[in-house]
């Protein structure tokens, strides 16, 4: 149920934060991480959750995208008992992912850390409709081992050109040369005023020389994309604000992955789930040794 006065505030708090934004942008340098339009991007997701039937809605939306799966289900909404201020759902009962018994066995862990992940990876790549809330406190795992998902009310549709954008700088990552990612940056985003590209390039051969020579099972994902970001920062190169939602829910992933099984690594089976999606678009596929070190790790 809503609570009496929460749409009021967060119209507050929004005003608020755009203003603090609009100071922050004054002075140049800062200017460059567009703040102002960060924080817009947040305030207008946060406002949409205070309409609980746009909530209702990505529910009814999810549960028909896994109405397939026999290892992932959403509660379904009762929408003659759900108005704009009360949402009414089917009851669950189950465990949450950060509250699993100790006694567990590994080989459950295991299947529980493919679910989270490969529930992720459909989301992103398979739907293009993406829960942009998911944490272990939003999951409970029933007694059957099915996975529930819970708190819809941030979720957001992902464009082609987005899908089409990570592909590609996957490929870079995982298989690709420092002149791919250097391209990869002009093509896909944008970026503010002149840009010495050959010594961006310099950076970014360093970073892959570094990432390549770690083991991939090892790689952490955030950290690998907050490197990858802070060079881009330093050259003024703006990321597009729905890829960062992808890479999110990966790290997401990730984290969870890591706390159910600390082996888990999103990074090669992220490189293996996107092969056959790579093939239909006809797509080129090095046969190179990273590629082949992603695939036997994951």
């Amino acid at each position: 149920v809503l609570r009496p006065g929460v749409r009021r505030q967060v119209e507050r708090d929004k005003a608020i934060l755009l203003g603090m934004a609009g100071l922050i942008a004054i002075r140049p340098k800062w200017r460059l991480n567009d703040p102002v339009g960060h924080t817009k991007h947040f305030t207008e997701a946060i406002y949409e959750q205070t309409d609980l039937r746009i909530e209702a809605t990505n529910y009814t939306r999810f549960r028909e995208n896994f109405k397939k799966s026999t290892d992932v289900t959403f509660p379904e909404v009762h929408a003659h008992l759900s108005t704009e201020r009360m949402l009414t759902m089917q009851f669950v009962r189950g465990t949450k992912v950060d509250a699993l018994p100790a006694e567990m066995s590994a080989a459950q862990r295991h299947k529980l850390a493919e679910t989270v992940r490969m529930s992720m990876f459909k989301m992103c790549f398979d739907d293009g409709f993406v829960h942009a809330d998911l944490h272990p406190g939003n999951m409970v795992v029933q007694d059957n081992g099915k996975l529930v998902i819970f708190d819809a009310g941030l979720a957001k549709l992902l464009h082609e050109d987005v899908l089409i954008q990570f592909i590609d700088m996957t490929k870079c990552l995982a298989m690709g040369t420092p002149d791919d990612l250097v391209a990869h940056l002009k093509r896909f985003h944008t970026y503010v005023g002149e840009i010495d590209w050959t010594q961006l390039r310099v950076e970014v051969e360093a970073f892959a020389q570094k990432f390549r020579a770690q083991d991939v099972s090892k790689l952490e994902y955030g950290e690998l994309i907050g490197e990858m970001f802070a060079i881009g920062r330093k050259y003024r190169v703006r990321p597009v604000t729905d890829m960062m939602l992808v890479f999110v829910a990966l790290i997401t992933a990730q984290g969870i992955g890591k706390m159910l099984e600390p082996d888990h690594n999103v990074f090669g089976a992220v490189a293996i789930y996107l092969m056959p999606i790579l093939m239909k678009r006809n797509e080129h596929i090095p046969n190179t040794d990273e590629a082949k070190r992603a695939g036997a790790t994951a």
